[in-house]
């Protein structure tokens, strides 16, 4: 599970990087490259929880966000126009539900350690970015492609930070 959330960071984070290097182009230009990067990232999610939901207790956060990642990859690739339009609060909603997930996955993390501040942190940041991009779309709209590489880079790194988080435990 550990290597699937490091995978799915990297993946996450060269993809936000993608549309901070392609801000001039229109959003269905990539819209794809998001729609695949997000079905494979929620594929990868979830098959991390059947990996994984024996020998780790805080694993049911992974299928969750894994199956509405997935969902909303398919809505970004099946509607690419009509999303267009609502590209950020979409995006605002996904990372403030994986921030809330993340926070929840930190609470449980038994004890004190230096893995748990990291992921709480990084729930609450998502959170916080989430929350601003769902409350304030037209705002985030005005550089579409920014936000959204923003969005992603955030999420990457929240995938990067439970990656190294994870435990690294033997059956």
């Amino acid at each position: 599970m550990r290597v699937f959330m490091i995978i799915i960071g990297v993946l996450l984070t060269v993809t936000g990087v993608f549309c901070f290097a392609n801000l001039e182009k229109a959003w269905v230009s990539f819209a794809f490259v998001v729609g695949v990067v997000m079905l494979v990232t929620g594929a990868s999610q979830v098959l991390s929880y059947f990996f994984a939901r024996k020998s780790r207790s805080q694993v049911g956060w992974v299928l969750t966000e894994g199956l509405l990642t997935v969902a909303l990859g398919l809505i970004v690739l099946l509607y690419p126009f009509q999303v267009d339009l609502m590209v950020t609060a979409i995006f605002g909603v996904w990372l403030l539900i994986a921030g809330l997930l993340r926070l929840t996955a930190s609470l449980e993390m038994k004890g004190v350690s230096f893995r748990r501040a990291p992921m709480a942190l990084s729930g609450l940041v998502s959170v916080a970015v989430g929350i601003f991009g769902f409350v304030h779309p037209y705002l985030m709209g005005l550089a579409l492609a920014a936000v959204l590489g923003v969005l992603l880079i955030m999420q990457g790194i929240n995938a990067l930070v439970a990656g190294l988080a994870l435990l690294n435990k033997r059956r």
